[in-house]
């Protein structure tokens, strides 16, 4: 199956929920996150520029950011890019939550995560930074959070998904 792919400023909400959300059919909406600060200021230079020192654990082992870029962009070749590699933006990152706004892009509407159920912290709710490298993968085949549809936002480099519509799980 071939993903269709469009510009974002070219396609409606309407038009978006009528021929692809309600059927099931996978979309890529290119340039959909223009709007965001994110928009060609992250970067591997800018994370170590301004975050470098900033620690997560990835499979129980601590990184700093530095180390996580040198390891995504191959300066370092002693060990795999761990994945997946992730930060909380909300609660653990808050300084780069207006970075991302807003998170619907006026199509991921109405946005669910929103709801009082979530923000309570019942069901989670969390907006997180993932950062891959060459041979990351998800180690298995599935469903995303309470089976919602997801929305990936590419910001820097390049990810290869497999998708497919509804029936053919």
């Amino acid at each position: 199956m071939e993903v269709k792919k469009v510009e974002a400023s070219e396609f409606s909400h309407e038009r978006f929920i009528n021929e692809h959300w309600k059927p099931g059919i996978p979309l890529v909406l290119k340039n959909a996150t223009r709007v965001w600060g994110a928009y060609n200021t992250f970067s591997p230079e800018w994370f170590r520029k301004n975050h470098g020192s900033r620690k997560t654990v990835v499979n129980g082992q601590e990184y700093t950011m530095t180390e996580i870029m040198d390891l995504v962009e191959g300066k370092d070749t002693s060990r795999p890019v761990p994945y997946p590699c992730k930060y909380e933006l909300g609660g653990g990152w808050p300084e780069l939550t207006h970075m991302i706004t807003p998170l619907n892009i006026g199509f991921a509407k109405p946005n669910w995560m929103e709801s009082s159920w979530f923000r309570r912290g019942y069901w989670g709710g969390i907006t997180e930074l993932f950062i891959g490298g060459p041979g990351g993968k998800f180690p298995y085949v599935h469903l995303d959070y309470y089976h919602m549809s997801a929305w990936i936002n590419q910001i820097y480099g390049h990810k290869e998904f497999t998708v497919w519509p509804r029936g053919q799980d």
